[in-house]
């Protein structure tokens, strides 16, 4: 799937035993550490609200990267989230 995706230029290449490892640490952390999480991210419990925030999260860091949107770059924004 990833080289297909590399091939038809959607995604970058990457080292795909690193994608891996890091993609599963990021799923299993917070199943592991709930109470370092928790304290983290100042909440009283992982909420399925808190769950659903975290892997929307991590899908657009996965998927995007720390990059800024095309569109924002282009407008000269730097920081789109303030």
């Amino acid at each position: 799937m990833l080289a297909e995706a590399v091939a038809s230029g959607q995604i970058r290449a990457v080292n795909v035993p690193y994608f891996y490892v890091a993609m599963i640490g990021m799923c299993s952390f917070p199943m592991r550490n709930q109470v370092l999480l928790e304290q983290l991210l100042d909440v009283p419990t992982i909420t399925p609200q808190v769950a659903r925030h975290y892997a929307d999260f991590v899908a657009d860091l996965l998927l995007d990267g720390l990059a800024s949107p095309p569109a924002a770059l282009a407008a000269g924004v730097t920081n789109p989230e303030a």
